[in-house]
C-alpha cells in the first residue's frame, strides 16, 4: 500500500501542530535527546526527510507529555507499582538542589577560602 507525498505532508502537518502544542521549552531538550536516542537505533537511512521530522517530533510530543505527567503526578499511582522507593510515601528523598542554590553555595564558599587564605 502507498501514500502519496500529500498524504505524508497532511500527517507531517498534524503531528507538527501537535508538537508545537505540547512540547515546551523546559522539556524540549530531554524530549530531543530522548527522539535522538530512539531514531539513531531505528535503521532509519532511505526514509524522505518528512518522514523522519514527523516521526522525531512524535516521540518528543510523548516524551514531553509523559514528562509532563510526571511533573504533574498523574502518575504516581503507576511509580509506586513499579518502583515502590520512588513514591513520597517511602524514605524521604534528598530536596532538589537548583543551579541558582548551587552557584551560591559555591560563590560562599570561594568568598571564605579566600577570607581565610589572607
Amino acid at each position: 500500500m502507498g501514500f502519496s507525498e500529500d498524504d505524508v505532508r497532511s500527517w507531517a502537518g498534524g503531528v507538527s501542530r501537535l508538537h508545537e502544542g505540547t512540547v515546551h521549552s523546559q522539556d524540549g531538550i530531554a524530549a530531543g535527546q530522548a527522539a535522538a536516542m530512539l531514531m539513531s537505533g531505528g535503521g532509519f537511512v532511505h526514509e524522505p526527510v518528512e518522514v523522519l521530522t514527523m516521526l522525531t517530533q512524535a516521540i518528543e510530543v510523548g516524551y514531553a507529555a509523559a514528562l509532563a505527567d510526571l511533573r504533574n503526578g498523574r502518575l504516581e499511582d503507576r511509580i509506586a507499582e513499579i518502583h515502590p522507593s520512588c513514591t513520597t510515601n517511602s524514605a524521604p528523598r534528598r530536596p532538589h538542589t537548583s543551579m541558582q542554590q548551587m552557584r551560591t553555595r559555591s560563590g560562599g564558599i570561594s568568598r571564605t577560602m579566600r577570607a581565610t587564605a589572607t
